[in-house]
């Protein structure tokens, strides 16, 4: 993958489908522009709750971030459930399919809106389960849970597979966007600057 940081400088991160050598964490980012942001979003994301979340469950979700890092993966791995929840409509009117992904393995818990006309995946809203949404409000009264919302747009083909180009990441107040160029199988990915 290359990620393109200015025309003259690129980003590249090598993947490993091998099970047992991990990926850095979310390595669909690009670590180069607003670092704070991305700490906060994607590379430190569960640490920053660390001591208001239940023992153990900041260092289980880092690491279901380095196993599962393909977006594919977290609906399709060893130890996922999916609960179908029903439709949804945006404030625009447009209609998802709702599911709900409960990563038993990792801990992962979120809602994921596919779209209805297209079916592809749209939005995810990633939070704590109920359980330890109530410890967390326990720990923690003056506090609201975390939810991270990610929007997936700019869908390209590549290799024959519909793939997201454009990743928004949002929690609270802090937004940031990832724009990426893939490749599969060993292919090499574009060195064009990512359509913005």
């Amino acid at each position: 993958m290359n990620y393109a940081v200015s025309k003259k400088e690129k980003y590249k991160v090598e993947v490993s489908f091998d099970p047992a050598v991990p990926n850095p964490s979310y390595v669909s980012k690009d670590p180069k522009r607003q670092p704070r942001i991305f700490e906060t979003l994607f590379n430190d994301r569960w640490s920053q709750y660390g001591s208001n979340l239940p023992p153990g469950l900041a260092a289980m979700r880092h690491r279901g971030e380095e196993v599962r890092w393909h977006f594919i993966d977290r609906f399709l791995g060893e130890g996922v459930a999916l609960d179908y929840l029903g439709q949804e409509r945006s404030r625009d009117g447009t209609c998802f399919e709702v599911v709900l992904v409960d990563d038993r393995k990792f801990g992962h818990y979120f809602e994921a809106l596919f779209d209805c006309r297209t079916a592809l995946l749209s939005v995810t809203r990633e939070k704590l389960t109920p359980q330890e949404e109530q410890w967390f409000r326990q720990t923690n009264p003056r506090a609201n849970p975390p939810t991270w919302i990610t929007v997936y747009g700019r869908y390209q083909e590549v290799q024959g597979v519909l793939t997201p180009h454009r990743w928004e990441r949002a929690q609270g107040r802090n937004t940031i966007s990832v724009y990426l160029q893939w490749a599969y199988n060993g292919e090499e990915p574009s060195t064009a600057e990512p359509v913005r």
